[in-house]
């Protein structure tokens, strides 16, 4: 009888990680901020803009560049603290790379997440970028066209 949740509990876990989306380069400013809302921070320098968004404050970043004047990605941005779970971190990649991962990246990633190497090169025939881990053990992808 006192087995269950209580009445007032609410379903999930609050403290936990959200769903973090990657948008591959090309994708519109207009579906970035639908699905994330107001960027964190922006700033412009060097003919590109930048769009910051914190998901998680200090665990979980994202970024978007855009050239100044256009409204589709150049260049997306992931950085992830090394608590954050790998299928989140993969998630967000396959975004990235428009749901064009291979065994290779994938592997790629899991070698950085755990310290194996500090980085690999993503070369696809529409992608280049990096996967690279800093010297905390953040895990930071980039990808452009």
């Amino acid at each position: 009888s006192n087995s269950g949740n209580p009445a007032n509990a609410r379903p999930g876990n609050p403290g936990a990680t959200p769903a973090v989306p990657g948008f591959s380069p090309g994708a519109s400013e207009d579906q970035i901020r639908a699905r994330l809302g107001v960027p964190t921070q922006e700033r412009s320098a060097n003919g590109y803009y930048t769009s910051t968004y914190a998901l998680v404050p200090n665990r979980v970043t994202l970024a978007y560049v855009y050239e100044n004047g256009s409204d589709r990605v150049k260049q997306s941005e992931a950085a992830f603290s090394p608590s954050i779970d790998r299928f989140i971190m993969r998630t967000a990649l396959v975004g990235m790379l428009g749901g064009r991962s291979t065994l290779e990246i994938e592997n790629g990633l899991k070698a950085v997440r755990k310290g194996d190497r500090d980085r690999v090169n993503i070369n696809t025939d529409r992608f280049v970028g990096a996967i690279e881990r800093n010297a905390n053990g953040y895990v930071h992808i980039y990808v452009q066209e």
